[in-house]
């Protein structure tokens, strides 16, 4: 409704130098910096309703390999009579993290079929596009690490790159939390949900 719309919402303090917060055009800016509250800058009108809309973004300052969700190693090594074994491992070193339907794609470079040897988790070589796609449903820190072998016929050991990786997890980074939404005209604290989560847009390994 109209009244639930025109709400102003107080997130809980971030004093994280890690991270450079903006406020969309529309927010009042100077409200945010000083109490870290979102409200419009207008009075009197309400937030879109029916309708997902961004007021705050963040990006990570610099590259902190902290912050690395998920780090591949792949080995290729050329073996006789023009076949490759490569050998692959993931590793997630953040702690009380989860990443959920996780896909490693692996470039071939050739319309051979792998032998894989072996595998944590689960595999399926796509023919159509010469890949090879590594999936886990779920890397926590009961399987913070896994492995995968093949071998292909194939006498380029740089066919294997980049690696592309896909993952989403509903967790993140920034401790971005709301802690009340008033209602700008009686001040009512309005019940509300909450519901977090990323995924990777290109996440890529040369």
């Amino acid at each position: 409704s109209d009244d639930v719309s025109n709400c102003s919402i107080k997130l809980k303090p971030i004093n994280n130098p890690a991270f450079a917060f903006n406020t969309h055009p529309k927010i009042n800016k100077q409200v945010y910096e000083k109490s870290s509250i979102l409200q419009l800058k207008e009075a009197g009108k309400g937030f879109p309703s029916g309708r997902a809309v961004g007021i705050l973004k963040w990006t990570s300052n610099g590259v902190n390999e902290d912050l690395i969700p998920i780090r591949i190693n792949c080995w290729p090594e050329e073996e006789s009579r023009g076949q490759v074994n490569v050998s692959m491992e993931y590793s997630m070193d953040l702690k009380n993290f989860e990443l959920h339907d996780v896909r490693i794609i692996i470039p071939l470079g050739t319309s051979a079929s792998p032998n894989v040897v072996n595998a944590d988790g689960n595999y399926k070589h796509n023919s159509s596009s010469n890949e090879l796609v590594w999936e886990l449903d779920l890397i926590d820190s009961s399987n913070s690490s896994g492995s995968l072998e093949f071998n292909i016929q194939q006498k380029n050991v740089e066919a294997f790159f980049p690696i592309h990786v896909h993952f989403s997890s509903k967790q993140q980074y920034c401790p971005i939390d709301v802690l009340q939404i008033t209602s700008m005209t009686g001040e009512d604290h309005i019940p509300y949900g909450i519901t977090k989560g990323l995924s990777s847009e290109e996440y890529v390994i040369g």
